[in-house]
């Protein structure tokens, strides 16, 4: 006779863990393309979820869903949360880099030469072989079109110079 709790579970416990990996299966199944490839997961598994994003009718939708589900049971669900966990803290990371080179670019846009030399600073102190030069002339043009009401090519370099920098932080380890 089987003792052990930790191999028995109640109806109640079984009925939440099913609960659970289909609420893991919805998640994934709401992720984008890009980021099912992204993930390393059986691949049984990801041919599911790129089946389902090709459907459109909701009944052959949800067909697919209970497909997954059942795929879900097969599979280590320990090793997908890990996967969309790993997911989640990559774009956490990349955001923080998008949102911290706009800070920079509007400091060195919108400052005056006291602020421009302190997010200098800052960027410098992180990224040592950054070309300062290249960095002001970018800012100093953005200035210019931004008084002339032009286009913002220099702002968007500048953007992108920056993210340049971050991109090895934002895409992790």
């Amino acid at each position: 006779m089987n003792t052990n709790p930790a191999e028995k579970k109640s109806r109640s416990q079984q009925k939440r863990d099913m609960s659970a990996l289909q609420d893991l299966g919805a998640d994934l199944a709401g992720l984008g393309p890009g980021a099912v490839e992204r993930l390393d997961i059986p691949k049984e598994l990801k041919d599911a979820l790129r089946d389902l994003q090709g459907m459109k009718k909701h009944e052959a939708r949800r067909r697919q869903m209970q497909y997954i589900g059942a795929v879900m049971r097969r599979v280590d669900a320990q090793v997908v949360r890990r996967e969309m966990a790993r997911l989640v803290e990559d774009k956490k990371r990349r955001d923080r880099a998008f949102h911290q080179a706009e800070s920079w670019r509007e400091a060195l846009i919108l400052g005056d030469d006291q602020a421009l030399e302190q997010v200098l600073d800052q960027v410098l102190a992180r990224f040592p072989d950054t070309d300062r030069q290249e960095i002001v002339d970018l800012a100093a043009a953005a200035r210019r079109e931004r008084d002339k009401s032009g286009p913002p090519r220099s702002s968007r370099a500048l953007f992108r110079l920056i993210m340049g920098l971050l991109a090895p932080e934002a895409s992790g380890p």
